[in-house]
């Protein structure tokens, strides 16, 4: 397949006054045949399929048919724009070249780039689903072991009891072994502790009884606001 790849020469002379009224039509055709390259390019290698495609200049149709756009030099001097419908085969969520690519695919071989960056964008997505699978698992994990727990603690206890107090959701006690393991939430917690020891030493219960702590989250989003403002 001919990707009507421009040279050098060819490309500096669509963009030059002075060429000739023929030569610059002669051009444009293969710049119009180049931007179907592309698309189809394109398309095969962020995983979509064209219904239809066509420079964002096309004006509709005229008695049914259709007024096609072209290659206009003064508008797609840095960008050419494109409208079109298509379905996504893959990678539905890709976006880098929505609506338009550099002017400079038409004498340049963009698909090795274009490649890289849909292998990179699909790692990406493959790393983030891997991220949902494992935390998924990990919380039936968790919830089998609460499970496993409250059955124990239940069987070694009054019925009576047991409307007392409830038990941690996966999502909390994860939470809570995240915590238990971050060094800056545990300082938060530390210094929570040491305050709240101060002032019930200092204050009478009646008015240690009116205060309410923050909690280590609060503070830690609090050093990171100012961290933010510096």
């Amino acid at each position: 397949m001919d990707n009507f790849l421009f040279t050098k020469e060819e490309a500096a002379k669509i963009f030059d006054d002075n060429t000739s009224v023929k030569e610059q039509k002669e051009l444009i055709k293969k710049a119009d045949a180049r931007f179907g390259y592309i698309m189809e390019t394109m398309a095969s290698i962020i995983g979509r399929k064209w219904d239809w495609f066509d420079f964002d200049n096309e004006n509709g149709s005229d008695n049914g048919n259709p007024i096609r756009g072209y290659f206009d030099p003064e508008d797609y001097s840095n960008h050419i724009s494109f409208v079109g419908q298509s379905t996504a085969i893959k990678n539905e969520d890709f976006d880098g070249y929505d609506y338009d690519f550099p002017t400079s695919w038409l004498w340049t071989n963009f698909e090795s780039q274009l490649q890289k960056e849909v292998d990179e964008f699909e790692a990406k997505n493959k790393a983030i689903e891997q991220e949902r699978l494992d935390a998924k698992n990990n919380l039936q994990s968790i919830a089998k072991g609460i499970k496993s727990i409250q059955d124990k603690i239940y069987a070694n206890i009054p019925q009576e009891m047991r409307n007392n107090f409830s038990f941690k959701s996966p999502e909390q006690v994860h939470k809570d072994r995240l915590n238990a393991s971050n060094e800056e939430y545990q300082t938060a917690k530390k210094i929570l502790e040491e305050q709240q020891e101060y002032l019930r030493k200092t204050l009478t219960p009646e008015e240690f009884e009116i205060i309410q702590f923050k909690k280590p989250e609060d503070l830690m989003q609090r050093k990171n606001a100012k961290k933010l403002k510096r």
